[in-house]
């Protein structure tokens, strides 16, 4: 009796037992594929923090020596201070970027910004809408005591002998690098007033 009736359940079940084991196959498959997936992710992330590591050790050593020298560039009394460079040579797209998040960064801490452009063309401002002061500086007058080139726009946190902190350069198509850079100088500069 036990025999029939298990032998009854067996076979009015028999679909629902292979439904379920290929699910579970199905199940395993996929947890095979997405350890797979996430495997892949962590490689590229890892690629990425070292390609930023790469990026860092390149300016680490104008950062770590680099002093402001040109003459047309006024240093603030005490504090820190952003210091922000534009050449007319620069890459459009990453002007306009930087543009838009210089000038979010202008309305909360204007006092802690200066903006320059690096040209002998005045009118260039005038291709983009720029709500910030900018100065005209001479183009041919070194920035730094170090070497850095300025062809994309450069953001570079000061202390007020000129003794570099930080440095930023914009990179062609990368506005999100832009943004985090602008929203870290906001919480840095929030955070010492």
């Amino acid at each position: 009796m036990i025999n029939s009736s298990l032998s009854f359940f067996l076979k009015k079940s028999y679909p629902y037992i292979i439904a379920i084991l290929c699910v579970s196959i199905f199940n395993i498959f996929l947890l095979y594929t997405n350890a797979d997936y996430r495997k892949h992710i962590e490689q590229l992330y890892s690629q990425v923090q070292f390609q930023e590591a790469l990026e860092y050790q390149s300016y680490s050593s104008v950062v770590n020596n680099a002093r402001i020298t040109h003459s047309g560039i006024k240093l603030r009394d005490s504090g820190m201070s952003l210091l922000v460079f534009f050449t007319d040579r620069g890459c459009p797209s990453c002007i306009e970027s930087e543009i838009l998040n210089l000038q979010d960064f202008y309305n909360k801490h204007p006092q802690n910004i200066q903006a320059y452009l690096l040209s002998s063309n005045e009118s260039f401002t005038s291709l983009y809408e720029v709500n910030f002061p900018l100065k005209v500086i001479n183009p041919n007058e070194t920035i730094l005591d170090e070497e850095l080139n300025f062809d994309n726009p450069v953001a570079i946190l000061t202390d007020s002998n000129g003794m570099v902190q930080n440095i930023y350069v914009a990179e062609v198509g990368n506005k999100e690098k832009s943004s985090n850079f602008y929203k870290r100088m906001t919480s840095f500069f929030n955070s010492i007033h």
